[in-house]
């Protein structure tokens, strides 16, 4: 995340990435939204907050620490199968889309990130 070890990466997949691919998968009639999280989950009227990239221990967090781009692609399961596949290549397809046409760019990101690196990286 913006906190996390890969600013440049983060700024690149939140303003270059993810306004395109959002149009792109949405033009195919699919949903899309950030996953979220309760902000106590004992009640539900504290509030939600949307849950990029808290620690190293979840998801994606492993590409932050190592300054690789990463999306985590979640299907809801009550999707009926087809919806679901379909999702998911409207996704693929869209994210290699915007790879290629921005690909100076994300190349860009990556560089600062890795170049600004602690190495090795502190995981504890």
């Amino acid at each position: 995340g913006a906190a996390g070890l890969s600013p440049s990466i983060f700024e690149w997949l939140r303003n270059e990435m993810q306004p395109t691919l959002v149009e792109f998968i949405e033009s195919y009639n699919h949903k899309t939204s950030v996953c979220i999280y309760a902000n106590n989950p004992m009640d539900p009227t504290a509030g939600y907050y949307p849950y990029y990239s808290d620690g190293p221990s979840f998801s994606n967090n492993y590409a932050d620490h190592r300054q690789i781009p990463a999306y985590l692609l979640e299907m809801h399961a009550p999707k009926p199968f087809k919806q679901r596949v379909l999702g998911a290549y409207a996704f693929i397809y869209g994210v290699a889309k915007v790879v290629g046409e921005k690909s100076d760019s994300l190349r860009a990101a990556i560089s600062a990130d890795r170049s600004a690196r602690v190495d090795p990286v502190p995981i504890a």
